[in-house]
Formats: structure tokens, C-alpha cells, sequence
């Protein structure tokens, strides 16, 4: 009950820049080892969907996720601009899907999420193939 009731708070606050500079300037605090998509994070946030963010590089997903996990509220409400965003988000493509998808059969829609890994990574796995 705790957590639905801070998921409709975070999801009514109505958050604006200051939201996201807040989260960076916490992220730079507690994570000065990984600085670089912070930096590309707060250049370019408006240019990508979040979707994208909480995908790429595992940095916001491993941060939110770890909150999430501890319920860690004080990191949740530093990203409670994110939560919301990605909520519309989220709520925005299943609409379209139900949209595009009336009509076509009734099957239900199968969705993975995927990690990258690198050209070495991969090459050694396929090496230490047992």
C-alpha cells in the first residue's frame, strides 16, 4: 500500500528543470566514477524518449532499480521527474499499440528487453563456448 501511494504521489507532482538538475547534481555526488553519460543525460534528455535513458548504458536503470529494490525514497523522489516521464511514456506507446493493434487478432503482445554487450565480450563467450 506504502508503494502504490508514493507512486500516485510521484505521478501527480508536477516536476520542471530544476527536477532534473537536482538528480544530476545527486548522481555526480554518488557516482563520481561515471560521469560521462551523466553529462550526456543532462545535455540531451529532452532528445530522446525515456524509454531510451533507462536503456542506455544501464545507468538510470541501475540506479532507479537499486531505489526501487532498497525503497529508498530519497533517491526515488530525486528521480520522481523521471518516474512520471517515463510513466507518460510508457502509457503513451501502449495506447498506440492498442490503437494499431484493433482490429488485427486478439494474440497478446510478446515484448523482451535486451542488453548490449561488446564486440570482445562476445568474442570471448563464443571462445569459452563449453
Amino acid at each position: 500500500m506504502y508503494t502504490q501511494l508514493l507512486k500516485e504521489v510521484l505521478l501527480e507532482i508536477e516536476y520542471n528543470e530544476q527536477s532534473r538538475k537536482d538528480f544530476a547534481t545527486y548522481y555526480r555526488k554518488h557516482h563520481p566514477g561515471e560521469l560521462s553519460g551523466i553529462d550526456e543525460f543532462e545535455r540531451d534528455y529532452y532528445n530522446r524518449s525515456p524509454i531510451y535513458w533507462y536503456t542506455k548504458h544501464g545507468m538510470i536503470y541501475s540506479v532507479l532499480n537499486q531505489a526501487l529494490r532498497a525503497q529508498n525514497t530519497e533517491v526515488i523522489l530525486k528521480m520522481g521527474f523521471f518516474l512520471h516521464d517515463l510513466h507518460q511514456n510508457i502509457e503513451q506507446r501502449h495506447s498506440d499499440q492498442v490503437d494499431q493493434r484493433l482490429g488485427e487478432s486478439s494474440s497478446p503482445l510478446i515484448v523482451y528487453r535486451g542488453q548490449g554487450m561488446g564486440n570482445a565480450l562476445f568474442k570471448k563467450m563464443r571462445e569459452c563456448q563449453g
